[in-house]
């Protein structure tokens, strides 16, 4: 055997503790050697998908409202699965989502976050409750991290009124690392 295509599926980082790639990495060469003797070990193919592309981009995101209700509290983000193109949180992946302008330990209480179409697949599914802040507001910012891979989709369209967000090339500066931009110009 001259190649062993491997797939691909190695996880990007979302809420949930992923392996670093290296563990994936000695597994899959524990086994090669085990299954393949020297010197006839197949080149190896792999597609390492989310793991090198999730992380490279973060959706920058605004409160429209916070709605209490019987059955809890929703925050309705200005992004959502239809014009920010989150398709993944279909599929289980649950991402994180932060509230920069809020301290860090500040009060939470659970929420259930949506996009602003009011379709009823424009919710952050999720196993394990998100949290937000107590005192978050319409026109506070948030930041949805780990949004690289496959976010300009066919969902990425017009829908319910609400047009594609638009997408910017960030260009590492050290006067923006260490802070959400505010605007395009400081990307």
């Amino acid at each position: 055997m001259e190649h062993l295509n491997l797939g691909g599926g190695l996880p990007g980082t979302y809420r949930t503790d992923v392996s670093p790639v290296e563990a994936y990495a000695h597994v899959i060469l524990t086994a090669v050697d085990h299954h393949f003797p020297h010197p006839h070990q197949p080149r190896l193919v792999l597609e390492p998908g989310r793991a090198v592309v999730a992380d490279a981009g973060i959706t920058v995101t605004s409160v429209k409202a916070v709605v209490d209700r019987s059955c809890g509290t929703y925050v309705v983000l200005d992004t959502g699965l239809y014009n920010a193109g989150l398709l993944d949180n279909l599929g289980g992946i649950e991402y994180r989502v932060t509230f920069p302008g809020h301290p860090e330990g500040a009060a939470t209480r659970p929420v259930t976050l949506c996009g602003p179409t009011c379709d009823s697949l424009d919710t952050f599914t999720a196993d394990n409750v998100y949290h937000a802040p107590l005192a978050l507001a319409p026109g506070d910012r948030g930041v949805i991290w780990s949004t690289g891979a496959y976010r300009s989709t066919s969902t990425l369209v017009s829908f319910n009124g609400y047009p594609p967000v638009p997408q910017y090339t960030h260009v590492p500066r050290s006067d923006v690392a260490d802070r959400v931009p505010e605007k395009p110009q400081e990307l």
